[in-house]
């Protein structure tokens, strides 16, 4: 069993990478069947952490690094080679934290 000590680490080495955030949303698209998708910025730093549906507690600087290096690349090829456009950022504010919704465009 891993304990939340090292699922965070491993969460914030990921994050600090930003190759492996941008991969992480790139798989995400890549699962997309509609021409436009939400993602949950939380959902994205926990693929980058390879952590997959376990819960996890993500301080706030997680949320914002990886939403910082998405913001820096509006343009993601996904898997399938399909490109995607960031066109709307929507910032949830819930008990005290922000959570970042993206929608992304195909085109």
């Amino acid at each position: 069993m891993v304990d939340n000590t090292t699922i965070n680490k491993r969460v914030r080495d990921a994050v600090l990478d930003e190759e492996k955030v941008l991969r992480a949303c790139a798989e995400l698209l890549s699962c997309a069947r509609s021409r436009t998708v939400t993602l949950l910025v939380t959902h994205i730093v926990k693929r980058a952490a390879g952590i997959g549906k376990r819960r996890v507690l993500l301080p706030p600087a997680y949320l914002s690094t990886a939403r910082a290096h998405l913001r820096a690349h509006p343009v993601i090829t996904d898997a399938q080679h399909r490109t995607w456009v960031l066109v709307e950022e929507v910032v949830l504010k819930r008990s005290k934290i922000n959570y970042y919704r993206l929608r992304y465009v195909r085109i």
